[in-house]
């Protein structure tokens, strides 16, 4: 049996993957964490779990919008778990509609239930699932709330066949029912059919849709999706939705207009203070020079191979540990929805250089290392952008470039000063300023066609980090470093 886990991006998806086949796989609060799909037995069984990465619509306009469509119309797996965030329901059931259409069985999972009494939100349950027909969870991957009841309804098969669940009105569904006994086609056919802009092949079929469009005054594509989102009103009808206006307030600070930049470069300097400076002076105060003193062996080579391996150890051990804490650093930025908003703060600059705010993303992830954040590229759509992004990405310091960073600031100021932090910091600054100059000139020497780069991300709510996964994250990533460049 193959499963997919279907959703939008930052619903809470890859955790739940994680939870269901014990893996640790990369989470985050910014399109693009999962960029392609990334299969694996779920615990206890044979079952083949497959993540899919997050998209909207079953449309495909992105790459990694591009792998979960095709999977899912191509593989036709034997169930669907689409995961919706609570907070975002409207968002979410425009994709489960869509999946209702499939002929696949379908598990809807309302994920972030903690949030549900935090942010005063009310939802019948019983009701959501007999108005779309489909089995519906309330699911909280954080504290683990409802997980053991979506295993058990997977395992037992406990959960409700999808009868597409008939949503538009009575003039399309019989164009449907037409078209689906003419071509022996499935109801999500005929859908698309309607949604498509170029001409179609039967002449009959194409008089029926064009008969639609001129009854409703709009193209098929337009059409669709009002009256999807016209059925989803419909079912909030009896869902009282508030919500708890604290992402809002924080917005207002982080996303200022004039001291945005300067927070996120406050934010940034404070993670070098803390891994550089602070972490610096701790070391520093180790008494390591007394103990080596007392070192002494009759053979004076053994004795000075002995303090020499020692030091090297302890120097080592320093600038890990230095590392250590910058990845704790940047992930709990990761899992606050934080980054997000540094997208969207680059957006504007960005697109002065032809480029859009969702490049900011690689080079954030450039900071742990460049060969991800280049492999993040996949997730920017224009051709152009990401070649850009790849030749741009390798200037940003990364864990490497932070090794020798450390050992230069212990040589200059061997952690005597709390401004220390400031040399690695400008490393940083140096490699944004690089990376706009050669913006500049790229922009001012090789004129290219105006490019219109829209970028469209969505901004999470602020969440409270999970410390367990960022120390869990950390450490994968320390590790890695030190196997790889070990062996070198």
């Amino acid at each position: 049996m193959r499963i997919a886990l279907v959703g939008n991006q930052n619903s809470g998806k890859t955790s739940l993957f994680n939870i269901l086949t014990g893996s640790n796989q990369k989470i985050g609060n910014w399109p693009g964490v999962t960029v392609k799909h990334i299969d694996k037995k779920m615990k206890n069984s044979d079952f083949i779990v497959t993540d899919l990465p997050g998209i909207y619509s079953l449309s495909s306009y992105t790459s990694e919008e591009k792998v979960s469509s095709n999977f899912i119309f191509e593989k036709k797996p034997d169930l669907i778990i689409n995961v919706i965030d609570v907070n975002c329901l409207e968002r979410g059931l425009y994709l489960t509609t869509q999946l209702i259409d499939l002929s696949i069985d379908i598990i809807l999972v309302l994920n972030m239930s903690d949030l549900i009494n935090k942010n005063k939100i009310s939802i019948n349950l019983k009701e959501l699932e007999n108005e779309l027909g489909i089995t519906v969870i309330s699911t909280s991957t954080k504290n683990n709330i409802g997980i053991d009841e979506l295993k058990k309804c997977i395992f037992q098969k406990k959960y409700l066949k999808n009868k597409n669940k008939k949503i538009f009105p009575s003039d399309i569904e019989e164009f449907i029912n037409y078209f689906c006994q003419k071509t022996k086609s499935n109801r999500i056919d005929a859908i698309r059919e309607i949604e498509k802009q170029d001409k179609f092949l039967d002449k009959e079929i194409e008089q029926k849709i064009n008969i639609i469009k001129e009854k409703y005054k709009t193209d098929g594509e337009q059409l669709v999706a009002f009256l999807r989102y016209e059925y989803i009103e419909k079912i909030k009808r009896d869902i009282r939705y508030s919500k708890n206006n604290i992402t809002d307030k924080l917005d207002k600070i982080f996303l200022h207009k004039y001291f945005s930049i300067p927070i996120f470069l406050f934010i940034m300097a404070f993670i070098y203070f803390i891994s550089i400076s602070l972490v610096g002076m701790l070391i520093e105060k180790i008494p390591f020079n007394n103990f080596v003193n007392k070192i002494n062996f009759s053979s004076v080579w053994f004795n000075s191979f002995v303090k020499n391996i020692a030091k090297s150890i302890f120097s080592i051990s320093s600038f890990i540990t230095q590392l250590f804490i910058f990845f704790i650093c940047l992930s709990i930025i990761e899992t606050t929805g934080y980054v997000s908003r540094v997208s969207f703060l680059f957006d504007k600059i960005f697109s002065f250089f032809g480029l859009s705010g969702k490049t900011i993303i690689p080079f954030i992830i450039a900071t742990g290392c460049s060969v991800p954040a280049i492999m993040n590229t996949c997730t920017i759509k224009n051709d152009n952008e990401r070649k850009t992004a790849i030749v741009l990405i390798p200037f940003i310091p990364c864990s490497a470039k932070m090794t020798i960073i450390s050992f230069m600031v212990s040589d200059f100021f061997l952690y005597k000063t709390k401004l220390s932090f400031l040399f690695s910091f400008l490393f940083y600054v140096e490699a944004i300023l690089i990376i706009f100059i050669i913006l500049l000139v790229k922009k001012v020497f090789f004129k290219e066609k105006n490019q219109n780069l829209t970028y469209i991300s969505e901004l999470p709510d602020y969440k409270h980090p999970n410390f367990k996964y960022v120390f869990r994250n950390s450490m994968d990533k320390i590790l890695s470093f030190i196997k790889r460049d070990g062996v070198l």
